[in-house]
């Protein structure tokens, strides 16, 4: 098991680089999944209400494998925790070859 976890800023003018960095990131960690031979799938998750890394993330090739909802209560708002997978085997990801 290994974890990779990275928290964004939301300022506006942060969006693009935040967005390229994602991607770069997921495509590194599918990259080692795939080198380890040792790993079946990649599992993450993230808040269902963040829109912009949901879009990332199934842009990556993961899909929905779960939510929770209510599972955070921030600022008096409840929030919906989704859990999102994809096979290390055999896929591809549709980010290209982004970089910094």
């Amino acid at each position: 098991m290994a974890w990779l976890s990275f928290g964004a800023a939301r300022e506006a003018c942060c969006r693009r680089l935040v967005k390229r960095l994602g991607a770069v990131l997921i495509r590194h960690a599918e990259h080692w999944a795939g080198s380890t031979q040792l790993l079946e799938w990649i599992d993450l998750q993230v808040l269902s209400a963040n829109q912009a890394a949901v879009a990332l993330y199934r842009k990556a090739g993961f899909s929905q494998a779960g939510e929770i909802p209510h599972m955070f209560k921030i600022d008096g708002h409840s929030f919906a925790y989704m859990t999102m997978t994809m096979p290390c085997a055999g896929r591809s990801s549709s980010l290209g070859s982004e970089t910094l």
